[in-house]
């Protein structure tokens, strides 16, 4: 949503709006019960149920929405590039990032999905790489992408390894996380994942809006170790990137101080 999309192009839909013009699709009782479930914030199983209906023709919707944008990425991709991570994950399948950290890496960064084979070399780190992980597939490959209740069941089953590197990151790292609200069902369903693995090993991070409900941040506290760090709401979110950016300037201070001190 912070990128800037070039002349006749747009911004690629959130998942509601998506799953809504998905749904106009269908015939009239799929579509129904689609938008019943969306006005539910039910999102897997509405898709669960477009992506059935649709059978052929989902490629098609999914590609409308998020394959033919021409993005350019904006302040905060650069910021979050510039904390100089060794992993980031996204849950995003366009790829605005993903040519942000290309151009800015010049073309170094390694791209992974949930699918590659050599995942655990992630888990054990590097001074000199710099990994995108894309945790739920890619547009460039709409087959492997994760967006309906059924993938989701099939990435805990089928690709144990992916489990295992990222719960081995979550215990040995602290994960910040950046674009999520409190009710992403993306972001429920992998702490929801890691609360058994993770939990007494320290907490995790999430920079969100002050419109977030407080008695919802102590139940994620609590439940997955999540503290929240906030930032004032505006409808464009324009102080997430001041966040990031503050972020980006203390992380580079604190760098500079241990390696004064030889602290590694």
């Amino acid at each position: 949503m912070h990128s800037t999309p070039e002349a006749g192009s747009t911004r690629p839909p959130d998942w509601k709006s998506f799953l809504l013009t998905a749904a106009d699709r269908l015939g009239r009782g799929p579509k129904r019960e689609a938008k019943k479930l969306v006005a539910a914030s039910e999102y897997l199983s509405a898709c669960e149920i477009i992506k059935s209906h649709l059978g052929a023709d989902w490629p098609n919707a999914v590609d409308d929405a998020f394959g033919n944008q021409r993005l350019q990425p904006g302040g905060l991709h650069t910021q979050i590039y510039g904390l100089d991570l060794p992993i980031v994950m996204t849950t995003n399948f366009d790829k605005v990032y993903q040519s942000a950290a290309t151009r800015l890496s010049s073309s170094t960064v390694k791209v992974k999905t949930y699918r590659d084979q050599d995942l655990g070399l992630l888990a054990k780190g590097s001074s000199t790489s710099r990994v995108l992980l894309k945790t739920h597939g890619s547009i460039d490959d709409i087959g492997s992408m994760i967006f309906t209740r059924s993938d989701y069941v099939r990435l805990r089953t089928e690709f144990p390894l992916f489990q295992r590197v990222l719960s081995a990151l979550a215990v040995t790292n602290t994960l910040i996380f950046v674009g999520c609200g409190l009710r992403d069902p993306d972001m429920i369903l992998l702490l929801e994942d890691l609360a058994a693995a993770t939990m007494g090993f320290g907490k995790h991070i999430c920079i969100t809006d002050s419109k977030q409900s407080t008695e919802l941040e102590k139940v994620y506290n609590d439940c997955f170790g999540l503290e929240c760090i906030r930032y004032k709401y505006d409808p464009i979110h324009s102080q997430l990137p001041v966040a990031i950016e503050q972020l980006q300037q203390l992380a580079t201070k604190r760098r500079s101080e241990l390696a004064a001190a030889a602290l590694w």
